[in-house]
């Protein structure tokens, strides 16, 4: 460039004369020298160069915007849909998988740091993430079951909400469905009654632990809760609870219509193992659990007990006995030292309690010293403590479950 300026200004542009350095016009024909000519190339020149990157910068960074803000939105949106499957996942929905699939999809680095392997090429690359997710979506709308009429086995994480449900077979089914535990229970039959127009319901309930209370109390949930209590579309609800080996009991409301959550209790008709009716209520079957219990449990001696405490850990037991100190004491746990093997003492009311038992007692009554309790619970080893002599003494311990005034 600087060989070419210098040649122009040897020159005079007219005649051809060569020019001296400095000259502003040509010594032959007098034609002035235009030094600014080349300054204002030279200054276009300089421009258009400044300029060229800067217009390319512009463009170039035009592309990494757009592709940041694609990113975030697939990551905004497959945090949403692995959201709701993991609430599928946890409500034993194996279509949680397909929708968790389909969230992992979503996500641009799942692309650049696994599947970048496979498809080398960025035009190839950039296309499965486009076809990839809307392959996986396509089927996860093809799987997702609404209710069948004829379906009596479809539990209430496999089937539309209630409000999407689109016939009044549907809406019954599920306003049902939606309360029920998906692990313990299902529906046995589901029919419309000719005589009364409404459809009638037998669910079973079976878990290892069943108990009448516990069939009960199951019932009652299920049909408190919202759409079930008061449907007219619902004549009947029957509850059938077994546990591994057998049916053990049954509750029945016949006109689930024209109750009221006030009502519930009132209406519950309860049948043993042989389908025969009996007479009780939730209150009277919590108590049984109660009595039962407290039946299971078994006088010991305390030598024995304190003698081979490991044979006895476990065990259920009874004992009664005085309360000779509140070691600690709060809302929901208390712990006592209990003077037992009791006997009446015949010139008095009071009684004689030569030995000590720690107890631990998990319940909202409250005892103080000198209260004489009867108990019921389980035995749990020994415990040591330290007297106020320094002496170092070991009792039997025991958990009482229930804990009554004498």
């Amino acid at each position: 460039m600087k060989k070419n300026e210098e040649t122009i200004n040897n020159y005079c542009v007219k005649c051809g004369n060569k020019l001296e350095k400095g000259q502003d016009f040509c010594p032959k024909c007098g034609t002035k020298i235009k030094h600014d000519d080349i300054k204002e190339d030279k200054k276009e020149e300089k421009e258009q160069i400044n300029e060229t990157p800067e217009v390319k910068l512009e463009e170039t960074n035009t592309t990494p915007q757009k592709t940041k803000a694609g990113a975030v939105i697939r990551y905004i949106f497959a945090v949403l849909f692995a959201l709701g499957s993991l609430s599928n996942l946890l409500n034993g929905n194996l279509r949680g998988i397909l929708e968790l699939l389909f969230a992992l999809s979503l996500c641009p680095f799942v692309y650049k740091k696994f599947l970048c392997k496979l498809f080398k090429s960025p035009g190839s690359l950039k296309a499965i993430q486009i076809i990839l997710p809307i392959a996986l979506f396509i089927t996860f709308l093809a799987v997702s079951p609404g209710v069948t009429p004829n379906d009596n086995t479809t539990n209430s994480g496999n089937s539309k909400s209630y409000f999407d449900a689109d016939t009044v077979e549907e809406r019954t089914k599920k306003a049902v469905y939606g309360n029920m535990y998906t692990k313990f229970q299902s529906i046995n039959k589901f029919e419309l009654n000719s005589e009364t127009n409404k459809y009638d319901f037998e669910i079973s309930n079976n878990k290892d632990e069943m108990t009448p209370y516990l069939c009960a109390s199951d019932f009652k949930f299920l049909v408190q809760q919202e759409q079930v209590v008061g449907n007219e579309n619902i004549g009947s609800i029957k509850f059938v609870c077994s546990n591994s080996e057998k049916t053990i009991y049954s509750v029945l409301i016949k006109d689930v219509s024209a109750i009221t959550p006030d009502t519930i209790d009132s209406n519950m008709k309860y049948y043993d193992a042989n389908n025969k009716e009996v007479n009780t209520n939730l209150d009277k079957l919590k108590q049984q659990i109660v009595d039962d219990y407290k039946k299971d449990c078994k006088s010991y001696k305390y030598k024995d007990v304190l003698r081979n405490p490991e044979d006895y850990k476990g065990k259920k037991a009874y004992w009664f006995g005085e309360i000779t100190q509140v070691v600690e004491k709060s809302s929901y746990e208390s712990t006592f030292r209990i003077s037992v093997t009791c006997e009446k003492l015949s010139y008095s009311k009071e009684y004689y309690c030569p030995d000590t038992i720690y107890v631990t007692y998990y319940g909202d009554k409250s005892f103080i010293e000198d209260d004489m309790v009867k108990m019921w619970g389980t035995m749990e080893g020994t415990q040591t403590y330290t007297t106020v002599l320094g002496a170092s003494v070991t009792i039997p311990k025991f958990n009482a479950k229930y804990m009554d005034l004498q």
